[in-house]
């Protein structure tokens, strides 16, 4: 199926309205809700309940951010909503192929939140069909690891328009069915981009460009949304990938803490898991192993070559022993030196094996910091917390070999 617009055409308005934002900004966002954590510079919004229950509060809570960012995000992508009709016969090609209890959220959302539940469907099935974003990604443990614990690294680059940067939302997910989990991402979002669930499994998500943009399918971020509710380890989320109906080529970023990693390379014709060695793995825009896929040329595409070498060089620093060990320090340098400038939405360093992670978000870009340190009780728990910590933090445990060699530690309660 050919693209609904223009790539070209795409990728020039949102070039052009990258520089726009960059320069001159973008309306200034809604103030977030009184009810709402917002002391760590960015919301913190807990859901618990069925999906009618996430999506009701979700909505109630986010409406007027949810309308905003459609007025002015998803309209600087695709023209003013007027104009959206064409888009909407594709949506319901994917709404067909989506979880139900995925959609079941998404329409009690819109209810609460006033909008058009076709134009919040069309917000999920665009990174499906245009393909914004640039990544980076990497997953270090054992010798590579500053104490030996799991840590995975990941820039999320990802057109701010002037717009999303200010508006990025950590949501706390209980869901009535499946693992809890905390997902990074914007208001009216429901689908999955970054984070980890309560059994330490972390997934981050990195676009591909290829010259068949996409075929009709589940759209990838409501995949990933089913992945990291209902699984505990990468084997599974393999598993869930191989039997979903794919849409485009994308990679994920999935680790768990056992510890193990895996960078999993996928498009609508194959399934790819390319496992870490020696506990070390990276990974951007373009497959490894997969080298001969027919790949859109693009800024983004070559980039990526340079900004997964930069990373490669870093790990075989470690190997020769002329670096030492990455730790949390050096891997915010890695990001900053690896993000995608103005198009760097998000940085963040997950410890899967500790429930925690360091999230530098509502800037760009993002992986200059400063990062705040998010603490397993902060994430899972259901007692209200007292606020995130910036940049001082008290180092993850480092597990004994007595630990690594039992596997993961037990899930926490949620």
């Amino acid at each position: 199926m050919p693209p609904v617009l223009p790539f070209s055409a795409v990728e020039l308005r949102t070039f052009l309205n990258i520089l726009r934002g960059h320069w001159f900004g973008g309306p200034n966002p809604p103030p977030w809700s009184p009810e709402l954590d917002v002391s760590r510079g960015f919301p913190v919004l807990a859901l618990r309940g069925s999906p009618e229950e996430i999506g009701t509060r979700h909505g109630r809570l986010l409406g007027p951010q949810v309308r905003h960012l459609l007025d002015h995000y998803v309209a600087r992508f695709l023209g003013p909503p007027d104009g959206w009709r064409a888009l909407r016969g594709v949506c319901r090609r994917f709404e067909a192929m989506a979880d139900a209890e995925a959609l079941a959220e998404l329409r009690a959302l819109a209810a609460g939140a006033d909008v058009s539940y076709e134009n919040l469907l069309l917000a999920h099935v665009l990174p499906d069909i245009y393909k914004p974003g640039a990544c980076t990604a990497i997953a270090v443990w054992g010798r590579y690891s500053g104490d030996g614990i799991l840590r995975v690294g990941r820039n999320l680059d990802f057109p701010p328009l002037g717009v999303a940067h200010r508006m990025t939302v950590l949501l706390r997910i209980s869901p009535r069915r499946g693992i809890p989990f905390v997902s990074i991402g914007l208001p009216g979002i429901v689908g999955f981009f970054s984070g980890l669930n309560a059994a330490g499994l972390c997934l981050s998500s990195l676009e591909v460009r290829e010259r068949r943009l996409y075929r009709p399918g589940e759209p990838y971020i409501l995949m990933l949304r089913r992945a990291i509710q209902r699984h505990e380890q990468v084997p599974e989320v393999v598993r869930l990938i191989e039997a979903s109906s794919r849409t485009t080529a994308n990679i994920l970023m999935a680790a768990d803490p056992r510890p193990a990693a895996a960078a999993i390379e996928y498009s609508p014709a194959f399934v790819h898991s390319r496992s870490a060695r020696d506990g070390a793995i990276t990974c951007a825009n373009h497959f490894r192993v997969r080298r001969r896929l027919n790949l859109w040329p693009h800024q983004v595409s070559i980039s990526s070559v340079f900004r997964n070498r930069a990373l490669d060089r870093r790990v075989r620093g470690v190997e020769k022993g002329s670096h030492p060990p990455l730790d949390d320090g050096d891997l915010q340098r890695l990001l900053a030196r690896t993000a995608m400038g103005m198009i760097n939405l998000h940085a963040m360093i997950i410890h899967p094996e500790e429930r925690s992670l360091l999230l530098s978000a509502g800037r760009v870009p993002a992986a200059k910091g400063p990062y705040v340190f998010l603490s397993p009780n902060e994430l899972f728990s259901d007692e209200p917390s007292a606020g995130g910590r910036t940049e001082e933090r008290t180092p993850p445990r480092q597990r004994s070999p007595r630990e690594r060699s039992t596997g993961p530690s037990p899930r926490p309660s949620a």
